[in-house]
């Protein structure tokens, strides 16, 4: 295991952008990061962009509350999506790890960053994150229940998948497409700018998916280096390709192992028994939820 101390140069960056999210995501994200400990040494950054205009007043609140916790403010233009700002971040940032989070990320659980610390320290190991999953864009049929009115929307769903399997076939793998969630997660600086200096900034929303999901995936690139991906649980458990969805982390009853939330979590816990089940089978290829 690795102590307090080792992490000396890890940067714990979390990306606060205004526009559509607002002040809300910054509140809850302050209120887990002072209330559940990293459990290891960091230096925290805040990337802001999109709080112009209108949301100037919340910009204020959200820089004090930044400045409260200590972190280092980075502002910058609203354009690149998250992982655009990941990028920039490490062309100016030289820090030996990156941790990220989005906008909606939250820890939910004491120790969470030394659990993903202690993994990224491993050598064949080139990407850790609270969550995953092994699907991509390619078509596969929707999973429906046997109520009438659900059966209804069947075709609606099928051409929908369709329409999105032609538009990403060449950017996804033929089958499976296990890619780490960036929500949140943690990888090696050298290897990331390597990756970054390569890598098209993302222009649209499509482009941010292949980023994350596609054939020149930041996953995708760690699995071309015979490196592993891994989830990493509440208890520092850590989980291969093949024992990620036993994790208990996402899409999953209760999602108890999950150490870092965001939006999509919730919208997860929100739903009804059959949405659930549909998740699941978007997510890993089968149903959890019996």
């Amino acid at each position: 295991m690795i102590n307090e101390n080792d992490a000396t140069d890890l940067a714990l960056v979390y990306l606060a952008r205004g526009k559509d999210a607002g002040l809300e995501p910054v509140l809850r994200f302050a209120a887990a990061y002072n209330t559940f400990s990293a459990g290891c040494h960091h230096k925290l950054y805040v990337i802001m962009k999109g709080w112009e205009g209108a949301m100037e007043s919340e910009k204020n609140k959200a820089i004090k509350l930044f400045k409260d916790l200590g972190a280092e403010i980075i502002e910058t233009k609203d354009d690149g999506f998250d992982w655009g700002a990941y990028i920039r971040f490490s062309n100016i940032n030289k820090s030996s790890f990156y941790c990220f989070l989005n906008t909606f990320s939250r820890p939910t659980t004491n120790n969470w960053l030394l659990h993903l610390f202690n993994c990224i320290k491993r050598e064949d190991v080139g990407i850790c994150g609270s969550s995953g999953s092994i699907m991509g864009w390619r078509f596969k049929f929707p999973l429906t229940s046997i109520k009438s009115t659900d059966c209804l929307l069947t075709p609606f769903r099928i051409g929908i998948r369709i329409i999105w399997h032609f538009r990403q076939i060449k950017y996804y793998p033929a089958k499976l497409s296990p890619h780490i969630r960036s929500n949140g997660f943690i990888v090696k600086g050298k290897q990331f700018r390597k990756f970054a200096a390569i890598s098209n900034f993302p222009r649209t929303k499509l482009d941010v998916y292949r980023l994350e999901s596609g054939i020149k995936s930041y996953s995708n690139y760690i699995l071309e280096l015979n490196q592993n991906l891994i989830i990493v649980d509440s208890l520092g458990e850590e989980y291969e390709v093949k024992d990620w969805s036993n994790s208990n982390t996402y899409c999953c009853p209760g999602q108890p192992g999950l150490i870092i939330a965001d939006n999509n979590t919730d919208l997860y816990d929100q739903k009804t028994y059959i949405q659930r089940q549909r998740m699941e089978y978007d997510t890993w290829g089968r149903v959890i939820t019996q």
